[in-house]
Parts: structure tokens; C-alpha cells; sequence
């Protein structure tokens, strides 16, 4: 079983580290083998971060443009933002993303299971979003950061087809 490390895994919240070192305690006491490996196209395809509002906007663009009011306005804001990405540039990345995904699964077709974590952080408390600009900012960047294991997850489901 392989173990990513790099980026995937800096920056975790402590209760979910140590839930995930839990985890591999159990499955190395069950006999599995674990190697720990970086995977250099992981970080290529976290910096394709601008498929997240571009993907948000084009699939809710209607509800969007019709009712803005009744969404939070900072979540709004960054939906928006999905509208000024170019064409061109959401093709280059979903193409580069591919490319990524081919040469993920190169990396990791000797093991037979890879493993991290779901999701590395617990999520924020919502009323203090709402009232500490401060704490909003910090959690949308941790939380903006680790959207983007959306295209891990992407990279990883990739290897079982």
C-alpha cells in the first residue's frame, strides 16, 4: 500500500492526523505493508484549483444569475469568479489534468491500494464564519486548499478504470 505524502498531507488539522495515523497503526497490525511515496503530479493538479469555480458556475449559472441574494455572499463571490475563466484555459487545464491522471496511475500501478486522508481538516463553526472575517478568510484558504483534493480524488479514481 502506498502512503502519499507531500502536500496532500502538510498543513493537517491535529484530530484528523492522528485519526489517520490510527489508521495505518491498525492496518500495519493486520500484516498490510506500507510505503510512503510523493507523487509530484499531485501537486501539479492541485494548482488547477481554477476547475473548482469555473465547474461551480457553468453547473449553476442559472440559479446563480436568477436568485444571487440568497447565497452567502463570499461563496457567491467566488462562484462569480468561475465566469471570467477563459474557455481556453478551462480546456488547458482539463487537458493537463489528464495528463496528470496518466501519469499518476505510471506512479502507482506497483501498489495495491493507495491511501490518504478524505478529507484533512474538520469543518469550520458556521457562526463564526459568518461573524469573524478573520476566521472566515483563514478557513476558506484551508478549506479552498483542500476543495482541491477534489482533484486528487479525481487523479486517484482515475487509476481504477
Amino acid at each position: 500500500m502506498a502512503i502519499l505524502k507531500g502536500t496532500v498531507l502538510n498543513d493537517l488539522q491535529k484530530r484528523p492526523a492522528l485519526a489517520f495515523e490510527e489508521s495505518l497503526k491498525a492496518l500495519s497490525k493486520f500484516g498490510f505493508k506500507m510505503e510512503e511515496i510523493a507523487v509530484a503530479e499531485l501537486d501539479s493538479a492541485l494548482a488547477l484549483s481554477s476547475l473548482v469555480p469555473t465547474e461551480a458556475y457553468a453547473e449553476w449559472r442559472d440559479e446563480i444569475e436568477a436568485s444571487p441574494d440568497v447565497m452567502y455572499e463570499k461563496i457567491l463571490q467566488r462562484f462569480l469568479g468561475g465566469r471570467e475563466i477563459l474557455a481556453s484555459d478551462y480546456l488547458t487545464a482539463t487537458r493537463d489534468l489528464q495528463v496528470f491522471k496518466r501519469m499518476y496511475v505510471n506512479n502507482v500501478s506497483e501498489f495495491n491500494a493507495v491511501i490518504l486522508l478524505t478529507y484533512p481538516i474538520l469543518p469550520p463553526i458556521f457562526e463564526r464564519l459568518k461573524s469573524d472575517n478573520g476566521y472566515y478568510v483563514h478557513n476558506t484558504l484551508y478549506l479552498k486548499k483542500y476543495s482541491n483534493c477534489k482533484c486528487i480524488k479525481y487523479l486517484c479514481s482515475y487509476s481504477s478504470h
